[in-house]
């Protein structure tokens, strides 16, 4: 009786005191049904419409994004859930959840109306989520941006932590200010999207291998994911890895000193940089721009240091391991640790290596060939198999790595004298041009980061199968796809288009 005369008077107070509805009002109602940011677009319409707030409420019932979301086949019991966890990141407690069936059913309430009373009567921790979303769905239209694919991914990652908060209106102000084809080299990013063509007919690029990621990066960069990388050194300083790391850990000597003293290159830091360079105006950008970092440093053979890699990236919060090495005979002690983090939701990529062999002969047991992996071979310049690439029947998928001998892909160098020299008068020192599976990997890893950010709840086995799925065939005639595939292109070569496009609608 308590919660119902409490209601009663929160909606009684909506009406008794309805007046024009301000921006604030407006976004949080789009939270509460369509779990999303307004777009500037659709937020002026409805401020200039001059209807009151529960009459926008009510004809929000009559758009197709709604219909879409709440069909009319859809029970009381989900559409409930649905608006708590929109506005508040979890499902109604059994009291609320009792009477607002019953209200409902009793149709005491309309749908609009327990919207419009569950905003104005959330409390605590509810309401600090609901006015951390609210203020980053202001601060999204007021940036002019109109993407309800990107509304609805920022929104996913809000709690109540102010943290999140900041890390979403950095992703937004990232977003109005550095653009794709603002950076210094994208023009020779042909495994990202089509390259400049004066470049791609000189080498003899095809202009279909790249893993179309402009598209993706239209739903997300990767905001709000953590890819760990388990490698050999880095140069934690490189201009274009810097402001992406948020944890180094050495797994050799128990420190956080992962970086590269010698004047050897620094594979890590290359490897890093396919996944996570930033959009900063400079240099390359890796294929989730704006996922997290953690850095891991691990050399030597000792089982005990490896398995305390892995463990560190998952104390870290990593939800994507990449690898760009492996053993051909992994020991029990690895398989059951990768089961492991697979168990705990946590993506784990493995490069297949450069030596053109086939893993299913006997006797070998590759890192990249295990049921808790995805394994990465590499594809070329030309959109086919790189000669170099491992393969096998347990090969999950291809992913560009190039081939030296055309041009290879841009990727890090170690900074300044320690770098290579100007590699074909297109690149500085910071910068070179290389090839392998090696790289192919972390590409992998940025795509799955992508995916994670546009849908959060994706399990290890669903990003596996939306990768296949989604994936471009290739090779041609010379090309032997059974059951979709191929023992020498695996399942294909990785779409992040459709991929991140499947994985956010999932």
């Amino acid at each position: 009786m308590k919660k119902s005369i409490i209601l009663l008077l929160i909606t009684l107070s909506l009406f008794s005191s309805e007046k024009n509805p301000t921006k604030e009002e407006v976004t949080k109602l789009y939270i509460a049904t369509f779990n999303r940011a307004p777009d500037k677009l659709g937020i002026d319409y409805w401020l200039n419409s001059n209807l009151k707030l529960s009459e926008i409420a009510k004809s929000f019932f009559e758009q197709a994004e709604t219909e879409k979301i709440y069909p009319k086949s859809s029970s009381i019991d989900f559409f409930i859930n649905s608006v708590y966890l929109n506005l508040f990141n979890r499902k109604a407690d059994r009291e609320g959840f009792n009477y607002w069936k019953r209200e409902l059913e009793e149709r005491y309430y309309s749908r609009n109306l327990f919207i419009l009373t569950l905003i104005n009567g959330a409390l605590n921790q509810d309401r600090e989520i609901l006015n951390n979303k609210t203020e980053v769905g202001l601060y999204f239209i007021n940036n002019n941006l109109n993407n309800p694919n990107l509304a609805k991914v920022y929104i996913r990652h809000i709690t109540d932590s102010r943290n999140s908060v900041k890390m979403i209106k950095r992703a937004i102000d990232d977003r109005v200010k550095y653009q794709p084809e603002n950076e210094q080299y994208s023009k020779y990013l042909w495994h990202l999207f089509p390259p400049d063509k004066k470049f791609a007919n000189f080498f003899g690029i095809n202009p279909k291998a790249n893993i179309d990621i402009l598209d993706a990066w239209r739903i997300t960069r990767g905001v709000g994911v953590k890819i760990a990388i388990i490698d050999g050194t880095f140069d934690i300083y490189h201009e274009d890895l810097k402001d992406n790391i948020i944890q180094t850990y050495n797994a050799d000597n128990n420190s956080s000193d992962v970086y590269n003293h010698s004047y050897s290159t620094s594979h890590g830091s290359i490897c890093a940089g396919f996944s996570a360079s930033p959009m900063n105006g400079v240099g390359i950008i890796g294929s989730a721009p704006e996922a997290k970092l953690i850095l891991i440093s691990q050399e030597s053979n000792d089982i005990i240091s490896m398995i305390r890699a892995f463990e560190k990236a998952k104390e870290f919060g990593a939800k994507v391991i990449s690898c760009s090495w492996g053993t051909e005979h992994i020991s029990e002690a690895l398989k059951s640790e990768l089961k492991s983090l697979y168990d705990a939701n946590i993506t784990i990529i493995f490069a297949s290596g450069n030596d053109k062999k086939n893993f299913d002969e006997m006797g070998i047991d590759d890192e990249s060939e295990q049921e808790s992996v995805i394994g990465v071979g590499a594809t070329d310049e030309r959109n086919d198999v790189s000669y170099y690439s491992n393969y096998g029947s347990n090969i999950d998928i291809l992913a560009p790595g190039g081939d030296t001998d055309i041009v290879g892909m841009v990727g890090l160098d170690d900074s300044g004298e320690k770098g290579d020299n100007y590699r074909l008068g297109l690149v500085n020192n910071n910068y070179s041009f290389v090839n392998g599976t090696s790289f192919s990997a972390p590409l992998v890893a940025g795509v799955v980061a992508l995916m994670y950010s546009a849908n959060p709840k994706l399990t290890p086995f669903e990003i596996r199968k939306i990768i296949i799925e989604t994936a471009d065939k290739i090779g041609g005639e010379s090309a032997n796809y059974i059951n979709g595939f191929d023992i020498y292109r695996a399942y294909g070569k990785i779409n992040a288009k459709r991929a991140v496009e499947k994985a956010f609608n999932y």
